[in-house]
């Protein structure tokens, strides 16, 4: 098990990319940057990153398949190759309810997904393309070569419904579940997966679970810590919040609705307690369903949470900046 982070909106990016460079040096083999319409850019956070850092892979959690066309996309991945060889996958995903306030009709996403993923990993193998699709149209595009011969960057599908995620499992290098999902949601998820690559006749891809993590010395502390986030996160995206059995609005400003959660959904759906119990938590998820658990560092002493479940989950230490290179991240078939 080889755990990495999740970088979200609510670190400044500057903060962000000196928690990757501290991952890096403990270990943890991945670092993926959220990306919010109106908060966050998560290409722009990779590139930044990759200018700071020799190992660790960077990837986007996850850029959407309605304001990003796949040339600009592909031109962004011949471009972060170029800053981190062999160290860069692109998160795709179909898009946050928040787009809609900017514009943006999400028609159809299982076609929009499936079209994008096919002519991006044709563009990013060096082909020409032409294609004509319901979202997707280029014609006689192709990237331009780069000096160490075809694109080393692996397409990951975030995903959250059955049908997307079976098409991931068919179709993506590896496939992101989101953060705050019981044991048994990410078993349906990780069922999904695996029937979508059976359908298709392709291995199962590898699977990253970001496990929203709340450490802290009192495990009163932590759990109040993931309780405030849960909430929050609730407010914001009313399917969560119905999944739930709350309203999002619940509470007006906040309280009510944090403690309308009970202590055992909390503990659910995020690693929480003392770094000890996190990291049991972190491998429990990983055997139990054979997932790469990434972790989404709660608290306001990230760098301490870091070292800390580096220590627990026995991460390699000394290995640093250059000191190896990271596995490759390119098709699968």
């Amino acid at each position: 098990m080889e755990p990495g982070i999740l970088l979200g909106e609510e670190r400044e990016p500057s903060l962000a990319i000196e928690l990757v460079g501290l991952a890096e040096s403990l270990g943890y083999g991945r670092a993926w940057f959220g990306e919010h319409v109106l908060v966050r850019d998560s290409l722009a956070m990779v590139a930044a990153s990759a200018v700071r850092t020799r190992r660790i892979i960077l990837g986007s959690g996850a850029i959407n398949v309605w304001t990003r066309n796949v040339g600009t996309v592909a031109a962004a991945a011949r471009t972060l190759h170029g800053l981190a060889p062999h160290r860069v996958v692109l998160g795709i995903a179909s898009g946050e309810e928040a787009l809609e306030r900017v514009g943006v009709r999400r028609e159809r996403p299982l076609r929009a997904m499936e079209e994008y993923v096919a002519v991006l990993r044709r563009l990013l193998s060096g082909e020409e393309v032409t294609f004509s699709g319901e979202h997707v149209r280029v014609e006689r595009a192709r990237v331009a070569p780069a000096p160490d011969g075809p694109l080393d960057v692996g397409i990951y599908v975030a995903a959250t419904g059955t049908r997307m995620l079976e098409l991931a499992g068919g179709m993506a290098d590896g496939v992101i579940l989101n953060f705050l999902l019981d044991d048994r949601r990410i078993e349906e998820s990780v069922r999904a997966v695996r029937r979508g690559a059976e359908a298709r006749g392709v291995r199962v891809p590898e699977v990253h679970a970001l496990i929203t993590t709340a450490a802290d010395p009192d495990p009163e502390a932590a759990l109040e810590e993931a309780r405030r986030f849960i909430a929050s996160f609730a407010r914001i995206a009313p399917g969560f919040a119905s999944e739930l059995g709350l309203r999002g609005d619940e509470g007006g400003g906040g309280r009510e609705l944090r403690d309308a959660l009970p202590d055992d959904l909390v503990r659910g759906l995020a690693a929480v307690g003392t770094p000890e119990e996190c990291a049991r938590r972190l491998r429990e998820v990983a055997e139990r369903h054979g997932v790469v658990p990434d972790l989404h560092v709660l608290g306001p002493r990230p760098e301490w949470t870091l070292r800390r479940m580096a220590e627990e989950l026995g991460l390699a230490r000394g290995r640093g900046p250059g000191s190896g290179r990271a596995r490759r991240t390119g098709p699968r078939r």
